[in-house]
């Protein structure tokens, strides 16, 4: 057994002498104790003349400094309890000279909220002329909410009902007015058991308590006062010694004392007992379990010490130590090992108490019992099992146990635990198997790769508190990221664009401050970026153009400004975009109507001004929100459905700049810089590119529109040059190069002897044959036949496999930069007849006229074998008609479609023939050019479609006809409409079907031709 010392064990009742609590600002007049942080320790909280002061206990018993809340001038008294009931701690608090209550609602982890001024009806009737300087918390309607009941120097008491969520209702003058005493303090309890609340008040310049008992009614009998003691400054109740019964607790102002008086259980209460308190000017009493041994303790408050408690020690015995358990300790083997086993709680001896420890197997660590630090360094992977013994002075004790895993960490350990310590792992949700062990890929939350390195780090809604810890940055495997829904705060570590392997990045929902790292945009791999819900300032990082694979970029509700940047138009996987809730400003850039997969945007409330871009058409009928701005015209909405807010200026299409044909020579560098072209808008913004037909050694660069290359062989290519503006817009322009021989040469390819030819079967021959040259000289020729036989530099025979339905070769030959070439009909020279009937066995091309650079006018004759006189039908498959009409024919046909198929039908007999007219028109036809100066504006309205037509706008073709053809992917016609006489502005709507993706328009008219994208999502 310890005895302690006690005050007054004459009636059962006993205090152990008061201890100072090192605590040295405030005015002293009212002081209480309460767990405000949650860390299961007791901080205090007291007023000075304008605010309250808040102090967080240590662990080593002292106070860390005082955080102070805004009060309002002659602060008085402070309670605490759990006004809105969510289990945490609150403050209030009376004021003085404006008769007011204060509050502070506690998130019981050691913060408060703004503060709330209680003011409600009395305000503008009795209350004004009320001077409060004391308040007790305590459910006086018994509805299980706590009230406030205040108390003036005035002879007025005053009840706050509370509501239970922080607020309270209307005041009620509770009926105990005394015009002539001026109450000091007042408790309240059911004193007489009668099951109704009953008032104990003290009063200025008095010696009495006054007990007022309730009754039913809610009214109050008459005073019955008890003697206290000289100057009573506050009073409290609780059941000091323990026998059931409420006692009252009234401090003494002149006789620094406490006046204790036992309750009887009938409204009546024994004389005093005075406790001394050595507490000069004593202001301020609370109740409270100081020691967690179910009895009330006292807090005083006075001038010097400001504060000091009084320990009950009513009917105190020895009582064993409390134990306070360890967490589970991991070691690295072969490493040093330190950790300071956690003290015991004891009510009598709390320093007294002597540790020992138990180790199996002790693996290299030992215990040492005065500073209880246990250390050492493991030899070998392993579990310790650890016992904690503590012993009181009178031989009581208690233990613990926890283990000591010892292993060999993995290259990610480290990273992990400075992130657990960092962000109060000990307090997070669910922890479960962190720092169990040295492999984190068991650890809630982990993920990792085979190799063991840690890929995925999923960590939301978890109570990660504090700050991320720049080690992050060496996951160098990390893939997704997410520590969103905690309450981690400081600045984004820059070194996370170290995490180059990062896909998702999700952060928000968080308290998180600082500008968005430049960094970020080192993570190329990057799709989604979540930043959202946070207090990050600044501008949105210019770095973050480089994000190429980025489809998800959500910034809102941040501090953001600086404008919506445009090269977020660079983002072309960009699906989903929100920057709502920060003070960007500025208008909407047009360029973003470009990103090709945006399909969801919210920009409301981003305080954007200006008009909207006619570009943003392409946006209608996809989800977006640009709400909650008031310097924007229009709800988007509207502007897609009456172009209401549109900026005054629609985009145009870029304006082609006209180009001369050109030549070229085989061998020789060709360089041509093509002109820019006009437009309107965004003249130095537009995005070129071009088409060569054949390419021929030639290449095309984009950004310097430079055109250049080494002709490789003789012919016309085809160049079509096309600019596209921000909008979508587009206009192309087309020239030929003609590539000529180097140089004159007599080198002439004449003929061919030895033909020999074997037929395999009706339709197919084996060719041998020998070319014949003239004009040649020493130099190697080399030799090949167009589409049938690989350039080869071996004279003499060549053998070839021909088909009949091909009777015209045509033989090449290159001797030096010399190149010359024989058309050759092999099936006449083999002089087999063909299968019985019609065949086709041959074209004579007549003329090839150049219609443009992509278009040639070709007249010809087809050559038949075993005809009859019965008529030919004849027709062009995919480009003309069946027509009985005899030949010549004439056809338009484009480069891009070199070969041809040729039907005709006599009786039954069906011929086919595969006319290679390109072939043909470059090895010798009669060519004719016709100069095209293109007047032809072709425009799309509203480019992507998503109707189910599209709307061409058609300008320069005044009285002419003109032909509209749409064409998807795979060379199929979508649709196919003519007008025969066009306006000076033609409109025309193409119904579009089905069709998705990307569809090609041609917009044709004699000799001049525009094609044209449209999308089609």
């Amino acid at each position: 057994m310890v005895l302690l010392r006690c005050t007054s064990p004459v009636w059962g009742q006993c205090f152990n002498p008061p201890v100072s609590i090192p605590i040295t600002t405030g005015n002293g007049l009212s002081t209480d104790r309460g767990d405000f942080n949650g860390d299961g320790k007791l901080d205090l909280v007291n007023t000075d003349f304008f605010s309250f002061n808040v102090y967080f206990s240590t662990e080593s018993g002292n106070f860390s400094p005082r955080i102070s809340l805004e009060g309002l001038d002659y602060m008085q008294a402070v309670v605490i309890a759990d006004f809105n009931r969510d289990g945490n701690l609150d403050i209030a608090g009376t004021n003085y000279l404006f008769s007011l209550v204060i509050e502070y609602l506690g998130d019981g982890k050691g913060g408060f909220s703004d503060k709330i001024i209680i003011e409600n009806g009395l305000l503008d009737g009795i209350w004004p002329r009320f001077a409060f300087n004391s308040l007790t918390a305590t459910d006086y309607n018994q509805d299980g909410k706590p009230d406030l009941v205040l108390a003036d120097n005035n002879g007025n008491v005053v009840l706050l009902p509370g509501d239970g969520t922080g607020g309270f209702g209307l005041p009620t003058l509770l009926n105990v007015y005394d015009p002539v005493a001026r109450v000091r303090s007042v408790a309240v309890g059911d004193y007489n058991a009668d099951g109704q609340m009953d008032l104990a008040l003290v009063f200025y310049n008095s010696v009495y308590v006054s007990i007022r008992l309730g009754d039913k009614t809610g009214g109050f009998g008459t005073s019955t006062t008890y003697f206290a003691g000289s100057t009573p400054t506050s009073i409290v109740t609780s059941d000091f010694n323990l026998d059931g019964k409420l006692d009252l607790a009234v401090s003494l102002y002149t006789a620094n004392a406490v006046s204790l008086l036992v309750g009887n259980g009938t409204g009546s209460f024994k004389t005093p007992i005075i406790i001394p308190a050595t507490v000069t000017q004593m202001s301020g009493l609370a109740v409270r379990d100081l020691n967690a041994d179910n009895k009330p303790d006292l807090v005083v408050s006075g001038s010097s010490p400001k504060v000091s408690e009084l320990i009950n020690c009513s009917g105190l015995s020895n009582t064993a130590p409390q134990v306070t358990t360890n967490e589970i300790q991991v070691a690295t083997v072969r490493a040093p090992f330190s950790y300071v086993v956690n003290a015991f709680k004891d009510r009598e001896t709390p320093n007294g108490l002597t540790y020992t420890a138990t180790l199996q197997p002790a693996n290299g660590l030992s215990f040492e019992p005065a500073t209880r630090l246990l250390s050492g360094t493991p030899t070998s992977p392993g579990i310790t099992s650890v016992t904690i013994t503590a012993t009181d002075p009178g031989g009581l004790s208690a233990s613990t146990s926890f283990s000591i895993s010892a292993c060999s960490r993995t290259p990610d350990y480290s990273t992990l635990v400075d992130l657990f310590n960092a962000t109060k792992g000990y307090s997070w949700v669910n922890r479960t198997n962190w720092l169990v062990g040295c492999d984190p890929c068991q650890w809630y939350g982990v993920g990792c790769n085979e190799q063991g390195r840690v890929t995925i780090l999923n960590l939301p809604d978890n109570n990660l508190i504090g700050t991320l810890p720049a080690s992050l940055s060496a996951l160098s495997s990390l893939k997704e990221l997410n520590v969103s829904g905690n309450g981690l705060s400081g600045e984004i570590p820059p070194g996370l664009g170290k995490l180059t392997d990062l896909t998702i990045l999700y952060m928000p929902v968080n308290s998180l401050t600082g500008t968005i790292p430049a960094e970020l945009g080192n993570l190329t791999k990057l799709q989604e970026l979540y930043l959202g819900g946070n207090r990050l300032t600044g501008v949105i990082p210019s770095n973050l153009r480089k994000l190429s694979s980025l489809g998800i970029l959500f910034l809102d509700y941040n501090q953001l400004s600086g404008g919506i940047p445009a090269w977020l138009s660079e983002l072309s996987n960009l699906t989903a975009l929100d920057l709502s809730g920060n003070p960007l400003g500025g208008s909407i850039p047009a360029s973003l109507a470009a990103l090709p997969k945006l399909n969801y945007v919210n920009l409301s409330a981003a305080n954007l001004s200006g008009c909207l871009p006619t570009s943003l058409t392409a946006w209608c009928g996809r989800r977006i929100n640009i709400t909650e701005n008031p310097g924007l015209p229009a709800y988007f909405q509207y502007f897609c459905t009456s172009g209401m807010g549109s900026c005054a200026a629609d985009n145009t299409p870029p304006i082609a700049t006209s180009l001369v044909n050109q030549t070229a020579t085989i061998g020789t560098v060709f360089s041509l810089t093509i002109p820019a072209f006009a437009d309107a808008q965004t003249p130095n913004s537009l995005i070129y590119a071009a088409t060569l037909l054949p390419t021929n050694g030639l290449s095309f660069e984009p950004a310097t529109r430079l055109l250049s290359g080494t002709p490789t062989s003789p012919g016309i290519i085809s160049v079509t040059v096309t600019a596209t503006d921000l909008g979508g817009l587009s206009a192309s322009t087309t020239f030929a190069i003609t590539v000529d021989p180097a140089t004159a040469s007599n080198f002439t390819l004449t003929g061919v002897t030895d033909v020999s030819c074997l037929s395999l079967t009706a339709n197919q021959y084996q060719l041998d044959l020998t070319p014949t040259y003239s004009g040649q000289t020493s130099q190697p020729i080399t030799f090949w036949v167009v589409n049938e036989l690989v350039p080869t530099a071996e004279a003499g025979s060549h053998r070839l496999n021909l088909y009949t339905d091909n009777p015209t070769i045509v033989l090449k030959a290159q001797q030096g930069s010399a190149t010359t070439q024989f058309v050759y009909n092999w099936l006449a020279a083999c002089a087999t007849s063909p299968a019985a009937g019609l065949n086709i066995v041959g074209v004579n091309t007549l003329i090839c006229q150049q219609l443009s650079a992509q278009e040639r006018l070709v007249r010809f004759i087809p050559l038949y074998t075993g005809q009859t006189t019965e008529p030919i039908t004849f027709r062009v498959v995919n480009e003309t008609l069946p027509t009985i009409e005899p030949a010549p024919y004439s056809l338009r046909l484009y480069v891009d479609n070199p070969v041809v198929t040729l039907s005709a039908q006599q009786g039954s007999r069906q011929a086919t023939y595969q006319y290679k007219w390109l072939a043909q028109c470059l090895s010798g036809a009669r060519l004719g050019t016709v100069e095209g100066d293109t007047g032809l504006h072709v425009k799309v309205l509203g480019n992507p479609v998503e109707a189910e037509t599209v709307e061409v706008e058609i300008k320069g073709l005044m009285g002419q006809s003109v032909e509209l053809t749409l064409i998807d992917l795979q060379g199929k016609v979508v649709q196919q409409q003519r007008v025969e006489q066009a306006g000076s502005v033609e409109r025309v709507s193409l119904p579009v079907g089905q069709s998705r993706g990307m569809l090609l328009l041609d917009v044709r008219s004699g000799q001049q031709r525009q094609h044209v994208k449209v999308l089609r999502p």
